[in-house]
């Protein structure tokens, strides 16, 4: 077994082709559990089996990383479990264990959750969150209950219930739902057409449905879903089906699921629900070589009008690749990593590991690290973000000419020009504009207006002094930032 090792070692060390750059900025811990960007801020939870959580702040514009963004505070994420969201008016929420946080634009820190008690449990967790389109934040929380004390210890938890809560525009809380006996798998919610989707990992039922209107419940049983291709696999009926993540694009729903087989073949894919019909249909990536027919997809979102995977060949070999979905097909990306160095920023004692075994840390396709488990983010810049276990990748200018994928340029036309604003700026916009914020030159918002849903918008500017300005623009294709010079 350890000459096995020693020639293994030895084989990659041949085989290495692309090498890792590590940064010189550091995260407080190697492993990036989840990450959200608000403006030119990449928030990162962080998280080590040796150290509890942290809340890591990558400014984009500025290149530099503030560690432990909550111990200001006097506050932690707990355990790694914490996952945020943001809203629409850019507030930063992250459920962990006990805790409810949000940060709102000036940086104030409120707990809305703290000291709350549930009844016959000892503790709770915040899943997932959504928001509906007067700004209402709905979140999904486990409950768990202590099966045995321990004086001596932590003792043993076990799942009590999965509940559904709302917090209005004015952060109070209100109790929606509560679902018994639910799974202790990765869950989601999410809101679409007045009814509140979410997914649990039961033994008979997987995903929920809430009419906010009437309050009924509603159970999708989908163990029927039928996926044709698995009958040359041996027995295709679904054991098992985790919902990780519950997403609207071209107006349905798609669940990205992972689902385990009667015949126990594993599979990732995602699926388009037509609730109304309640009718099912998988969509997964398919190789040519019977000996690994199913990538496994790791994480996902929707960018410029198609939803952006990176997966992972996992039978024979270990590769790395990069697909869209536009609805009806995926399509690679090329994305060669040899012309543009991977860079890796990470904790101090993860560089101390990879540069004592470099060979074992090169980004080819035999390597067995930086998985993008964690989630994707597509900066404005064309950088593609990668949450791993050993850190957060950065693949530079990931949107090359032999790329798929393009950046979707969006053209606006302005009155007057740009360069010569005085009290007023009218701005028209291909695209649905759906919010706008007017930042100064420290990137602060002194102006901004959300839930537009048009294509022109008229500023009043007669409150801005003289001086340099920028406005951000979110449409329905993405995100453009514009200079402009009030006289």
């Amino acid at each position: 077994m350890k000459t096995f090792i020693l020639l293994f070692i030895a084989f990659l060390n041949i085989n290495a082709m692309t090498e890792i750059e590590l940064s010189n900025l550091e995260l407080s811990n190697s492993q990036v559990i989840s990450m959200e960007r608000i403006e030119n801020k990449l928030y990162m939870i962080t998280y080590s089996e040796k150290s509890l959580a942290k809340l890591d702040v990558y400014d984009l514009e500025n290149k530099t990383i503030s560690q432990g963004f909550l111990d200001k505070e006097g506050l932690k994420v707990t355990f790694g479990n914490g996952n945020m969201f943001k809203d629409i008016q850019n507030n930063l929420l992250i459920g962990d264990v006990n805790n409810l946080y949000i940060i709102d634009n000036y940086n104030n820190l409120t707990n809305l959750y703290e000291g709350h008690k549930v009844e016959d449990s000892s503790y709770f967790e915040i899943k997932s969150f959504t928001e509906d389109n007067e700004g209402n934040i709905y979140f999904l929380k486990r409950n768990y209950k202590m099966l045995v004390k321990n004086e001596n210890g932590p003792g043993e938890f076990g799942v009590s219930n999965i509940e559904v809560w709302k917090i209005d525009i004015n952060r109070k809380l209100h109790f929606i739902k509560r679902i018994e006996n639910a799974g202790s798998i990765k869950n989601d919610i999410y809101y679409h057409d007045n009814k509140i989707f979410f997914s649990v990992f039961a033994t008979n039922f997987h995903l929920y449905s809430i009419d906010l209107n009437s309050d009924i419940l509603e159970k999708y049983d989908m163990k029927k879903i039928n996926i044709p291709i698995l009958e040359n696999f041996g027995d295709s009926e679904i054991k098992t089906i985790n919902i990780e993540k519950i997403l609207l694009f071209e107006d349905n729903l798609y669940y990205f699921s992972q689902i385990t087989t009667k015949g126990n073949y594993n599979l990732s894919c995602l699926i388009r629900h037509d609730y109304k019909d309640n009718n099912f249909k998988p969509f997964m990536i398919v190789n040519d070589d019977i000996n690994e027919p199913f990538p496994s997809i790791l994480s996902l979102n929707i960018n410029n009008g198609k939803i952006l995977m990176a997966s992972l060949d996992i039978y024979g070999k270990t590769r790395r690749r990069f697909s869209t979905f536009d609805g009806s097909k995926f399509e690679d990306i090329s994305y060669d990593a040899t012309i543009i160095k991977p860079k890796l920023i990470t904790s101090e004692s993860m560089k101390n590991v990879i540069s004592d075994f470099p060979s074992l840390y090169n980004y080819d396709d035999s390597g067995y690290y930086f998985h993008f488990n964690n989630g994707i983010l597509l900066l404005p810049n064309g950088t593609l973000c990668g949450a791993t276990d050993q850190g957060l990748i950065m693949l530079e200018n990931f949107l090359q000419t032999s790329s798929s994928v393009e950046k979707q340029e969006i053209n606006v036309k302005t009155q007057p020009d740009l360069t010569n604003v005085k009290n007023e700026l009218f701005i028209e916009s291909e695209f649905i504009i759906n919010s706008y914020k007017v930042l100064d030159i420290n990137s602060k918002t002194i102006q901004s207006q959300s839930n537009l849903n048009t294509n022109n918008i008229n500023l009043n500017l007669e409150n801005l002094t003289i001086g340099i300005y920028f406005i951000e623009l979110e449409t329905n294709e993405g995100n453009t930032l514009l200079k402009f010079i009030k006289n």
